[in-house]
């Protein structure tokens, strides 16, 4: 048996990321919250509150870009 103690989450806009950290977690593990959006775009206030939310659960935001070289890619 395989275990994993992250679980990956694709994230396609601003509000799914909003409505996802405000949701109750349902799983232990660390989420790895791979945003397929532009962060920047992100007001700054609206960013802190959102990467303290994300640090409360123990989740992680990053832009799905970002770990490329990270994902199995079989074809």
């Amino acid at each position: 048996m395989l275990f994993s103690p992250t679980q990956a989450v694709l994230v396609d806009s601003l509000d799914g990321l909003r409505r996802g950290l405000e949701a109750e977690k349902n799983t232990w593990r660390s989420r790895q919250l791979l945003c397929q959006f532009d962060l920047n775009a992100i007001p700054a206030d609206e960013a802190k509150q959102l990467w303290a939310r994300a640090s409360e659960l123990g989740d992680l935001i990053v832009p799905a870009s970002g770990i490329k070289s990270l994902q199995v890619h079989w074809k």
